[in-house]
């Protein structure tokens, strides 16, 4: 009897072992073979915190399979300027590389940009160097990809223009327009605030780096970061900001919050502001402007010219050649040159003597806070306070 039952056994686990596995198991292909990644810039090092935000991205956007869909999976993060939406797609991104075999960053401020953004990914395709090129090539592409349509603001923008047609690719995009949420097809999150925890250790480390991850936690010293994370509204960027003021010792943390609040005071006193969010930011902003301001010596003054030019330019990336290219036509232009800033008046801005003065000009803005210098891309500028403000 027994050896009867063990051959009916096996002859069942034959059986179940010739049943097909459901198609989306034979069609998953993940992790993948990420073969272009046309993003402009990493992560910022201190990022921290939005796990859960990230799983729920992964869980909307579900599996990377081969299997025929409808439509593109399309997940919109919309909220707060200066909540972080940015920063948290390029680190998802980085975390989930392996899952694309491509992913393509386009920049949507405007739709200048955005045909740019089409154009060189056609380009990187090696077909013609334009919008219709980069939205062909890419839903012929038959492996799986991850497009991020970010700072999608303009509600007067045709977005779904920027929508390749096809079905094998997951689209991401960012806004501060609640109203691009209809446009997802798999859900949306809203940014607001940070986790009040994770906003307090933002802080304290972009505070206190030399004390990672050792943070001064005193009683007296959480409660007081704990008031200057709620006052800003827990927004990453304001505490970027106020992290970076309290590390140049402009202000201690314990002088941060009373300067902070009389200074936004009076902000809104005198100016017109359209949230208690922007003040929040651009007091953050402003407070390290005025102490670089306020010093005399030639890095810092060529630092507050260099901040004025580049309130005149796009805010994503501003390439160094630029700069360079600007100093030599100034040199040759019969205008009055009183106009122009002073470290661009200098006889070549290729010489050791005037890169050394532009280095010490870019190290107090990016001492500060006010400017990011992408190390892998070398070249490109970042501003960090006009992205949430434009």
């Amino acid at each position: 009897m027994e050896r009867v039952i063990a051959e009916r056994k096996q002859e069942a686990d034959d059986l179940l072992q010739e049943i097909p596995a459901p198609p989306s198991q034979i069609q998953a292909i993940e992790p993948y073979i990420n073969v272009h990644y046309m993003v402009h810039r990493c992560s910022s090092s201190y990022f921290v915190g939005r796990t859960g935000q990230a799983d729920k991205v992964k869980e909307l956007f579900g599996d990377i399979t081969t299997n025929p869909r409808s439509k593109h999976k399309i997940l919109v993060i919309h909220g707060l300027g200066g909540s972080g939406k940015t920063q948290f797609s390029l680190k998802y991104i980085e975390n989930n590389r392996h899952r694309y075999w491509g992913i393509f960053w386009i920049d949507c401020s405007n739709e200048s940009a955005a045909e740019k953004g089409f154009a060189s990914l056609g380009e990187n395709a090696q077909k013609a160097s334009s919008l219709e090129a980069g939205m062909h090539w890419l839903p012929n592409q038959s492996t799986p990809w991850l497009l991020v349509l970010d700072n999608a603001d303009d509600p007067e923008m045709d977005l779904p223009r920027f929508f390749p047609a096809g079905d094998n690719g997951h689209i991401l995009v960012t806004t501060r327009n609640p109203g691009v949420r209809i446009h997802n097809t798999v859900g949306y999150l809203k940014f607001q605030g940070m986790d009040p925890e994770e906003a307090i250790t933002l802080l304290l480390k972009l505070a206190y780096p030399e004390k990672e991850p050792k943070f001064p936690l005193a009683p007296q010293n959480r409660q007081i970061a704990e008031g200057i994370a709620s006052e800003l509204g827990y927004l990453a960027l304001a505490l970027t900001h106020a992290g970076a003021t309290i590390r140049q010792n402009i202000f201690t943390l314990e002088r941060y919050l009373k300067y902070y609040l009389g200074h936004r005071r009076n902000m809104i006193r005198s100016r017109s502001v359209n949230s208690y969010t922007d003040a929040n930011i651009i007091s953050t902003w402003e407070i390290p402007f005025e102490r670089i301001a306020s010093k005399n010596s030639l890095a810092h003054k060529d630092a507050v010219e260099l901040i004025q030019l580049f309130a005149f330019m796009h805010f994503d990336s501003i390439p160094e050649q630029l700069l360079q290219r600007s100093s030599d036509s100034i040199r040759k232009s019969k205008s009055c040159l009183a106009i122009y800033p002073a470290i661009l008046k200098v006889k070549s801005m290729w010489n050791e003597d005037s890169q050394i003065r532009f280095r010490l000009a870019m190290n107090v803005l990016y001492g500060h806070s006010i400017i990011d210098n992408d190390h892998e891309k070398k070249g490109l500028l970042f501003t960090s306070g006009c992205p949430s403000l434009g």
